[in-house]
């Protein structure tokens, strides 16, 4: 566990504990708490009063941590300040002890009894709360809030994640690297100009929105007053049109309504021919189904027939097949009995020769009996007279044994001289040893001498790898260096993709604006007063009015050749509301009555059919070149088809007027036929075309207007791939940097690995003279023993010498005593020759008894295996053949049975035979009278089908006749449909008497003439000409509020720019007296001041520090040693802190890079301003954690888990001057 200057333990409450802060009153900041966050998974809470408190640690113990923590609950986004990745990182990852947290807390409470901060409370805690999953909240004083309050709230006041009250050790070097111009945030925090920058910010993003609406509102105006004028002609011929229209419809529903009537009556007609055929039919059909039924039931019986037939054929088949295998079986039982005739003969004759057998193997039986009765007489003769024999020879043993005691010292004489001899040996072996250890020895002298060697040589390869692992780790700091400069570029190039990035994002934005502001003036542009309220309702109130699903020209998609041919064919359908269901189209037709916003007509998708052509139609439209059916030259989504195909399913589009009117011919006018230039010929004959006037229709165009919003989809879609390129170029850097990171990594694990091989040669050198040092002792103990061993053989020598002298006399004793056994055993050879003889008769004996053992246990043998053979003869083979014989006279009576069995089945067979034949002769006459009648049956049925045919034919014309009629019919509800909205019923009410049907088809010819001289007419003209004049209106009221809003805008950008010059280079000058004084007091001396680097542009004028040290030229911040840099800029902090201080100050390790001297320079200074500002020094040296009030020690006693100790210095001098 880390501790602090041989802190103690104070005993509280008989428990040990770290003394805790005291708390201070009216301080800024003054508690903290952790939860989750990074390496502090378990709920950690500082407390903080005023004065200096220092955080100590040992490295690596998390103590950095704490500062992350303050930037990232005041604000902090990005994680690359923060030391990390990805926001996950900052959630507690888990040990091997403790699982992994979910989620990561930091709250921060600041005293704000001065009103520092613009809230209404005098104690303010900020908590942030991030989650795995990416969730984040805040809270102020524990109300949910969002990330730009809290933001807001400390903004200008001198605290926040990137102000000068957080300061570390990465800030100095941000600081002493950045450019004049990334200086310049520094002074634009202590002059509180960030907000008006936040508000100039938006402002300017305002002007340009305003600016950008002005130029649509004004396009607008300009394209309005342009349509206005031909408007107001469209008007007056529309008029015109309307008036020859109705006069044509009032024609033309009398004549339709009186061809339909004549239709109608033919209808009638045909359907009573088509009743009376039927039943004609139906009466023929009975009768065909009767004869149908008896010829079926006469099929069904010559079926039958021919399946007896086919039975009893097969029975005969089976039955000669049956026979044909009698006459086999009689064959094979015949064989049978031959072979067991056979096999009876051959055991009889077996029988015999086992009698035979018997008899000679008792004959042998009884002659061996009596040779075994010999032998046995023969053994007891033998054996009596080796007994006598045996009792001869002990007698003369006895003389002998004074001859053999002789011989017995004689080998005990012998047997010593040997045991002399192996001594002798062994103390020759011995001494060969000896030799064999000494030269073994002087071997392993020279073993170690030659090690030595080796081991100098050893020396001298690791001071060499010393040199080479020196001369590497040059390199790897010359590659270091080039490295980290490769990194700055890549890191600077990603800097510049992020802002080409918000660049192109900015843009998107815009294009997206005029996109929104496009739908927002084009959604209800064309449209009648009574539609544009029932859209502008579905956007306000979905919930009530998404039943309605927009206008037709909004569902629809037309291709650019498509579009002027789909507008004219639509017509004032283009402005049709598509509902879900009637009950919504009934809401919005009662909406526009009940507001008197005028009519419009609905489509309520589930009562819509669809109206299309029919196959005949299709036939003839296939022979003629036209680009198709309205309806499917336009997208449409897949719900609303049934939309499609009842406005445009009877629309033929077709290249020009001359392929239209051959078609129309061919369809006899039953069609609506559109040019792509829109001309149109109407079902019935109609014609509509005529010139436009250049843009008269285009400008005002529901569909055309599509373009627009098209052509900003496209810029759109083009910055999104300017934007995905960017962001590949952005992956491709970052993985360049990770990579080039990576190398950086591995260069310096490569010259840590090298530190390490160096540190382990130092030690392999230190190994080497040890060994060579146990060397030297291990020779001088082997020398010792070769000395000992020389002695030890010299003793061996002489023993040798004894030994040799008593072997030679023993020899000389053995000598005497063979010459006195030579001399006593003369007088003994005859009766030792007598001796031998007797012996050699009595091994002869024995061996002839041996012999007669050998015969007599052969005889018994033989003796025993002749009884074995004659008992298993006649106990199992004779009684085993009799039972053979017996076995086959049984399987001849059986066989003899099978044969008469055989013989009567056959006779059976015979008579079956003859049977079938019989019953298959009978069924072959039934066979041929059943042909006969199915022939007769036959002829009835094809009669009654040819009248039945003949009648079904003139069915089928009366049919085709009435069809045709119906069609026709169709075709002119249909035309009263599509021309004048009008079905049957209606229609009839225009009916009236026509004398003369001609002169009433010429009026009709006439009107459609003078309606064609009109040429093309815009019906909408009028209520568009009103309209539109009232939209001019509004709009150039609208344009006169944008320009004046313009006008305000540039006043205000104006006033901030003014108010942020003025507050930004007042507080520039005070900064700059305050840090020349300061740096004097820091160095005893010197001066130091800023510049700018453009006096002409305040607003981005980049700062530049000058200083000059004592005994030195002014000099430009770069130019300064390290050192010196660290100090001057921690001087000019000093002094933003001076101008616009802050309640409170956190500093990381911003002393890690001073020498002592400047330290105490820099702890003085600490300790000076803490009376009115608050300090938390994170820190490891010893000056700085004396100059504090308290501290708190962070530990990590478990790995990856840092931990909590405090104690306050004055009670800490307490205990121990006590102690």
């Amino acid at each position: 566990m880390y501790t602090c200057f041989n802190f103690r333990y104070l005993l509280v409450s008989n428990k040990q504990v770290f003394c805790c802060l005291l708390k201070e009153e009216n301080t800024l900041l003054k508690k903290l708490e952790l939860f989750g966050f990074k390496s502090f998974p378990n709920k950690t809470t500082f407390d903080f009063s005023k004065g200096i408190t220092a955080i100590v640690g040992p490295n690596g113990c998390g103590k950095s941590n704490i500062s992350d923590a303050i930037r990232w609950v005041l604000g902090e986004q990005r994680t690359k300040p923060l030391r990390g990745e990805k926001m996950e990182d900052f959630v507690f990852s888990g040990t091997q002890a403790k699982r992994p947290m979910n989620m990561a807390e930091v709250s921060i409470t600041l005293d704000n009894s001065t009103g520092v901060l613009d809230l209404d409370y005098e104690e303010i805690t900020v908590k942030r709360k991030f989650y795995r999953s990416g969730d984040s909240e805040y809270f102020i004083n524990k109300t949910p809030c969002r990330l730009k309050d809290i933001l807001e709230t400390f903004m200008d006041t001198g605290i926040g994640k990137d102000t000068y009250s957080i300061i570390s050790q990465g800030e100095i070097d941000k600081i002493l690297s950045a450019s004049p111009e990334e200086r310049r945030y520094l002074f634009e925090e202590a002059s509180g100009i960030l907000k008006h920058k936040t508000r100039k910010k938006e402002a300017l993003k305002r002007l340009d929105d305003t600016k950008g609406n002005l130029a649509r509102v004004s396009d607008i105006i300009e394209e309005l007053n342009y349509q206005l004028p031909s408007l107001r002609e469209q008007g007056q011929k529309a008029k015109k049109y309307k008036e020859l229209v109705e006069e044509l419809k009032l024609l033309e529903v009398n004549l339709l309504a009186h061809r339909i009537e004549e239709k109608k009556s033919s209808w009638y007609k045909f359907d009573n021919n088509q009743k009376r055929l039927e039943t004609n039919l139906q009466e023929i059909t009975t009768a065909l189904r009767a004869v149908e039924s008896e010829l079926e039931s006469t099929k069904k019986n010559l079926v039958d027939l021919e399946k007896n037939l086919e039975y009893y054929q097969q029975e005969n088949v089976s039955v000669v097949t049956e026979l044909e295998k009698n006459q086999g079986e009689e064959k094979i039982l015949g064989e049978r009995t031959e072979n067991l005739t056979n096999e009876k003969t051959r055991l009889i004759e077996e029988r015999s020769q086992v009698t035979e057998e018997i008899k000679k193997a008792e004959d042998k039986y009884n002659q061996i009996t009596k040779q075994y009765q010999t032998l046995l007489e023969q053994k007891d003769s033998l054996t009596e007279k080796l007994r006598k024999l045996k009792t001869e020879l002990e007698q003369m043993s006895r003389n002998t044994q004074n001859i053999e005691e002789a011989k017995g010292n004689l080998i005990e004489i012998i047997n010593k001289i040997q045991q002399e001899k192996s001594s002798y040996s062994n103390l020759l072996k011995d001494k060969e040893r000896l030799s064999a250890e000494i030269e073994e020895l002087n071997d392993d002298l020279n073993s170690k001498s030659q090690y030595s060697t080796t081991l100098n040589n050893q020396m001298q390869a690791s001071q060499e790898k010393n040199d080479s692992i020196q001369n590497r780790m040059d390199e790897l700091v010359t590659k270091l260096t080039t490295l980290k400069t490769e990194v700055t570029e890549l890191e600077k190039n990603e800097d510049k993709l992020h802002k080409q990035e918000n660049e192109k994002k900015n843009s998107l934005q815009q294009y997206k604006s005029r996109l929104e502001m496009m739908d927002e003036f084009y959604d209800s542009d064309g449209f009648s007063q009574g539609i544009r309220t029932i859209l502008k309702l579905k956007k306000q109130n979905p919930k009530i009015w998404g039943g309605v699903k927009g206008t037709v020209s909004q569902l629809i998609s037309v291709d650019e050749p498509y579009m002027k041919a789909i507008e004219i064919s639509l017509g004032r359908a283009l402005q049709n509301i598509v509902t879900d269901t009637d009950k919504t189209a009934k809401d919005v037709l009662e909406y526009l009555k009940n507001k008197k916003l005028g009519r419009a007509t609905c489509l309520p998708l589930d009562n819509l059919s669809s109206r299309t052509i029919n196959e005949k139609q299709s036939k003839i439209i296939s022979k003629h070149s036209v680009h198709g059916i309205a309806s499917d030259l336009i997208s449409m989504d897949e719900r609303y088809q049934v939309v499609a195909k009842y406005l445009l399913g009877r629309v033929v589009i077709v290249p020009s007027m001359d392929i239209g009117l051959a078609l129309a011919r061919d369809l006899k006018y039953s069609l609506k036929l559109v040019t792509i230039e829109g001309e149109i010929i109407l079902p019935g004959g109609a014609m509509v075309g005529g010139s436009l006037k250049q843009n008269s229709n285009n400008s005002n165009s529901l569909l055309k207007k599509d373009n627009n919003k098209s052509t900003i989809q496209k810029k759109i879609n083009d910055l999104n791939k300017e934007l995905t390129t960017i962001h590949s170029e952005k992956v491709q850097t970052s993985e360049k940097l990770k990579q080039k990171k990576s190398t950086l990594e591995n260069l310096l694990s490569e010259r840590h690995q090298l530190d390490l091989e160096y540190r382990e040669i130092k030690k392999d050198l230190e190994r080497i003279n040890q060994e060579k040092d146990r060397l030297e002792e291990e020779k001088e103990v082997i020398e010792l023993k070769i000395k000992g061993k020389r002695n030890e053989l010299s003793s061996i020598e002489e023993q040798l010498a004894q030994s040799s002298r008593k072997i030679d006399s023993l020899e000389n004793n053995k000598t005497k005593l063979k010459q006195y056994i030579e001399d006593i055993s003369d007088n003994h050879d005859e009766e030792q020759k007598e001796y031998d003889k007797m012996n050699e008769r009595k091994l002869s004996l024995q061996v002839d008894l041996g012999k007669l053992d050998e015969r007599l246990k052969k005889t018994t043998e033989e003796k025993q295996e002749l009884e074995v053979f004659i008992n298993n003869y006649k106990d199992k083979k004779l009684p085993e053949t009799l039972t053979k014989i017996e076995e086959i006279d049984e399987k001849l009576k059986k066989t003899e049975k099978e044969k008469i069995e055989n013989k009567n089945r056959r006779q059976n067979l015979l008579d079956k035979q003859e049977q079938i034949s019989y019953t298959l002769d009978n069924l072959k006459k039934q066979r041929e009278e059943v042909r006969y009648q199915l022939q007769e049956k036959e002829d009835d049925h094809k009669k009654y089908a040819q009248k039945e045919k003949s009648l079904e034919k003139e069915l089928s014309q009366i049919k085709m006749k009435k069809s045709r009629v119906e069609t026709e019919l169709e075709s002119i509800l249909e035309r009263l449909n599509e021309q004048y909205e009008l079905d049957y019923e209606q229609a009839f009410k225009y009916k009236k008497p026509i004398e003369d049907f001609k002169a009433h088809e010429k009026n009709i010819a006439k009107l459609q003439k003078q309606i064609k001289e009109l040429g093309s007419v815009n019906v909408g003209a009028i209520e568009e000409y009103e309209r539109l004049e009232e939209r001019l209106e509004f709009l150039q009221g609208q344009q006169q509020d944008l320009l004046k809003a313009e006008d305000s805008l540039k006043r205000v950008l104006s006033e901030i720019d003014s108010t942020m010059i003025e507050k930004f280079s007042k507080t520039v000058d005070q900064i700059n007296k305050v840090f020349d004084r300061v740096f004097k007091e820091v160095y005893h001396g010197g001066s130091a001041q800023l510049q700018y680097t453009d006096e002409s542009n305040l607003l981005n004028t980049g700062i530049d520090i000058i200083a000059k040290p004592p005994g030195k030229k002014k000099q430009n911040l770069s130019l300064l040693s390290g050192g010196e840099r660290a100090l001057t800029v921690i001087a000019l902090l000093f002094a933003v802190h001076e101008i616009k201080p802050t309640p409170f100050c956190i500093l990381d390790e911003v002393d890690a890079s001073l020498d002592e001297k400047n330290l105490e320079i820099l702890t003085e200074f600490f300790s000076n301003y803490s009376q009115k500002t608050q300090f938390i020094i994170i820190t490891h040296r010893k000056t700085t954690m004396l100059a504090a009030d308290r501290f708190y020690g962070i530990t990590m006693s478990n790995p990856g888990v840092s931990q909590l100790i405090s104690v306050k210095l004055d009670d800490y001098n307490d205990v121990t001057e006590s102690a």
